[in-house]
């Protein structure tokens, strides 16, 4: 994420890679404007995705976005990765700082030499730190719904949202994912039912579609 998603939507999306992902993961990617890392939500989603559901298990590569004025192009990394990691206390195995800017009237071919420069950075980062064989899904599914449980129970109701908000967003993410719209409203219910049990002790059951 890129530290701008709202909480509530960011469960969501949790739920959403606990029914997803087929195989597994390989890495992580988080997504920041520069600015962006200090704030509450970045910081949020961070323990919530690499700290409680990864464990730190899962290495995690920071993208840092707008840096295209930024000459060269890592400077910004060179500057504040000890920050990151000593003050902030963020765990990432790698950092790749980018321009998504394509073109500039000003300037059209420095602009297309940064794009091009970010884009092949990127991939080689991506291809460098990820895991030769991806986290099995089991267990990710597992601890995925598990976390999403504990996360409803501790989080979302004291942030204000119910499960009347909740609702829809989660029928709409598993009619995407290929349920009927009656079966998806079956397993929205399930799913939030399950979420509302205090215990943690058995993990909620995934369904086949």
């Amino acid at each position: 994420g890129d530290g701008s998603v709202p909480t509530a939507e960011a469960f969501v999306q949790l739920v959403r890679l606990a029914y997803s992902i087929p195989n597994g993961i390989h890495l992580l990617i988080s997504c920041a404007e520069k600015g962006r890392l200090t704030g509450e939500r970045f910081k949020a989603n961070y323990r919530m995705f690499i700290e409680e559901l990864c464990e730190k298990r899962m290495p995690c590569l920071l993208v840092i976005t707008k840096c295209d004025s930024d000459h060269p192009l890592d400077s910004w990394w060179n500057e504040n990765k000890d920050l990151v990691r000593n003050q902030l206390k963020f765990e990432f195995i790698d950092c790749a700082c980018v321009s998504t800017l394509k073109t500039n009237k000003r300037k059209p071919n420095d602009i297309l030499e940064d794009y091009t420069e970010s884009r092949r950075n990127l991939i080689q980062t991506i291809k460098q730190h990820s895991l030769s064989e991806p986290m099995p899904m089991d267990s990710w599914k597992r601890t995925a719904l598990m976390y999403a449980r504990s996360f409803y129970n501790n989080v979302l109701k004291w942030l204000g949202f119910e499960q009347i908000s909740l609702r829809p967003e989660l029928i709409k993410m598993l009619i995407e994912l290929g349920y009927s719209p009656e079966n998806a409203k079956r397993e929205a219910a399930e799913l939030l039912n399950g979420l509302k049990e205090q215990t943690l002790i058995l993990p909620y059951q995934v369904k086949e579609v």
